[in-house]
């Protein structure tokens, strides 16, 4: 390669990373000027054609969202293994309102590279449209009204907090980092859940007030969540809900039990065909709430002992179950239902 050829690409490394700055600044006329400058100069640079395809992506209109898509699909055409093309392709779509065309999109590029957190989580998206989890515990909370509330996986506290007075409320979490203000009176205790309910009374922590609802988001994995289920549902009524995350596995690689990549559910999702099979009794439902779901169990028995009585066959039996065991028919498996509050309440009278 000659001099002026190593000039001319670093002249265009330059610009492409100039006009990155500008579209991420918002000012898309001077962002789209250099791109059309660098394509001048290299008219199959694709990064610079993906860029573009981003800035009329921006625009938001019918004609603007066409030309996106046509340039989005030229980068991939000329770089196959291109997975922000079909990331920002998959986008594209889903601002159309073509899931699937959005599901697919979004599916090629993780395959491309399986560790991509932005087209994981256009991905749930695009599968889950609506609220996101948040959003339906804290319809949960406005409707229920707990007198006492359990949260198992507390982190920072942003759904802990959204307990409101006079709500009883107790957080486990090994290592929280509480960033959020508490409105109810509420007690955190670091350490294993196991660790908990060994040495403590949870309704005597809770000031004698009845468990009417539990969120378990603890550690991501299905035989803790199990465990996690039996000791709350050792301290509920019949009348108690409880709220698990992380039912949804939207692809194989971040619903496995070991984590390799940044977005990661887990194998939390066996512990509902587990229900389903070794305790019929119980009502269970899936909501299709972004990022990864969020299961509601009620018809809960204090009494059962089935699940712990059996714990040791049954975490052997679903712990080998594997993705593709679901793969093809988990809406149903997992007794999926849409993200819609009046329903959701309705399933519940």
């Amino acid at each position: 390669m000659s001099q002026a050829d190593n000039n001319i690409n670093l002249d265009v490394k330059k610009a492409f990373a100039s006009a990155e700055h500008h579209y991420h600044g918002k000012r898309y006329n001077d962002a789209m000027k250099i791109c059309e400058e660098i394509l001048h100069k290299e008219k199959n640079h694709v990064p610079t054609i993906n860029l573009a395809g981003c800035i009329f992506c921006s625009l938001k209109t019918k004609k603007s969202m066409q030309i996106a898509i046509e340039l989005f699909e030229n980068a991939t055409q000329l770089k196959s293994d291109y997975a922000e093309a079909y990331h920002n392709l998959g986008k594209a779509y889903l601002l159309l309102g073509q899931h699937d065309k959005a599901i697919e999109n979004q599916r090629l590029a993780l395959k491309i590279k399986p560790d991509f957190l932005y087209a994981h989580l256009s991905l749930s998206e695009a599968i889950m449209p609506g609220d996101n989890y948040h959003q339906v515990l804290k319809s949960f909370h406005n409707w229920v009204k707990p007198r006492g509330y359990l949260e198992i996986g507390v982190e920072t506290g942003e759904s802990l907090c959204l307990a409101q007075t006079p709500t009883r409320s107790l957080g486990i979490d090994p290592n929280p980092r509480i960033k959020y203000d508490f409105k109810a009176s509420t007690k955190i205790f670091s350490m294993p859940s196991d660790k908990f309910f060994k040495n403590y009374n949870l309704k005597t922590e809770l000031n004698q007030a009845p468990l009417d609802m539990a969120f378990l988001d603890g550690l991501h994995l299905f035989e803790q969540t199990l465990r996690d289920f039996i000791n709350v549902e050792k301290n509920s009524h019949p009348d108690t809900i409880v709220l698990v995350h992380d039912c949804i596995p939207i692809d194989k690689v971040s619903s496995s039990r070991q984590r390799t990549t940044t977005f990661w559910s887990g194998d939390v999702w066996k512990l509902i065909p587990c229900l389903k099979e070794c305790r019929p009794d119980l009502k269970i439902i899936t909501i299709m709430a972004k990022p990864t779901g969020l299961s509601l169990i009620t018809k809960l028995d204090p009494k059962s002992t089935v699940l712990e009585d059996q714990f040791d066959s049954i975490a052997k039996k679903f712990i080998n179950i594997d993705y593709s065991n679901i793969e093809k028919d988990w809406k149903t498996i997992l007794n999926t239902v849409p993200n819609d509050w009046t329903k959701i309440k309705n399933l519940l009278l």
